[in-house]
């Protein structure tokens, strides 16, 4: 019922600004012992993907991390992939999917772990043939020496594209991360980076690198990054010329949805209409998966929705 859904809600979603980072990843640990096994697993995977379509998203994105997920459950890397590969196939196969005419795997290196665990992983999201790129997440803070080159400059040698969760805590030192995370991990795009505009040169190394920052307003809020979403700095990184695109990070922990994102941009953080269109096709254009027909379409009529909002 409503009583039971609303206080699902207040124990398991971040809807009100947390102290810090650190705290939503406790919160995210109450998300974690929801992944008992391999049905759960594959339920939610698939609702995810049915949700997103629902929400009229084209082009989706997964990453997740199959240590996190299989330190819940107990099963290993293969087993957490095999029913995360059962959920997409699940989910693209609904009615409501249609709309979604492309989706991808990122896996997630963890900072936590270490870097022979990490380069493991690596290997795996090589050898599994269906991940499009690798990231690496969790408390920046707390890790800010977990950078792993050996297991990024693996994944990239076998052509798994690099984003990094960096820059997004503020810190002294968030800056030098996001510039760290583009020169030795290869990142060509990252996870949220808004700090990077605490130091000049910093946005200049980036700008230079044509490097795509994924902006999601509400999460950045949420966890304590901005003090509010109309003080977001995504309205400076454009002005400084940062290519962006929109993001919800976690629609489940956030309670939000892609749309709702978008609308937050222009009437909280000051974007334009166009500047949004733009952002979604920064998005496409910085996607981790190959430009299919059926992208290129979408991108078209994009395109033709920026000109009229021009």
């Amino acid at each position: 019922g409503g009583d039971r859904m609303t206080a699902a809600r207040a124990y398991y979603c971040i809807t009100t600004p947390v102290t810090s980072l650190t705290e939503c990843m406790d919160r995210f640990g109450r998300l974690q012992a929801v992944f008992t096994d391999a049905e759960v697993i594959a339920r939610l995977t698939a609702e995810v993907v049915i949700d997103s379509a629902r929400d009229g998203i084209a082009l989706l994105e997964l990453r997740y991390s199959p240590g996190y997920i299989g330190m819940a459950c107990g099963l290993d890397y293969a087993a957490v992939h095999d029913a995360v590969r059962k959920g997409v196939a699940d989910g693209r196969n609904h009615p409501d999917a249609a709309g979604l005419v492309g989706l991808g795997l990122i896996g997630i290196i963890d900072r936590f772990q270490t870097p022979a665990e990490a380069l493991t992983i690596a290997k795996f999201f090589v050898d599994a043939g269906d991940f499009i790129g690798v990231d690496l997440a969790n408390d920046e803070a707390a890790f800010c020496d977990s950078v792993f080159p050996e297991a990024f400059a693996h994944a990239a040698a076998h052509g798994l594209k690099v984003t990094v969760h960096a820059g997004e805590v503020d810190s002294p030192l968030s800056a030098g991360w996001v510039v760290r995370a583009v020169k030795e991990q290869g990142a060509v795009r990252i996870g949220h980076g808004i700090h990077v505009m605490d130091a000049d040169d910093a946005v200049a190394v980036v700008r230079s690198a044509g490097t795509v920052f994924e902006i999601s307003p509400s999460s950045n809020y949420l966890i304590n990054a901005v003090a509010s979403l109309e003080s977001h700095p995504v309205r400076a990184m454009l002005d400084a010329g940062l290519p962006i695109c929109l993001n919800t990070d976690d629609p489940g922990l956030f309670d939000i949805t892609l749309s709702g994102e978008l609308v937050t941009a222009i009437h909280k953080c000051g974007l334009t209409r166009a500047e949004v269109i733009q952002a979604n096709i920064t998005a496409l254009d910085a996607s981790f998966l190959p430009m299919s027909p059926e992208l290129a379409a979408v991108r078209a009529e994009l395109e033709t929705r920026l000109a009229a909002a021009l």
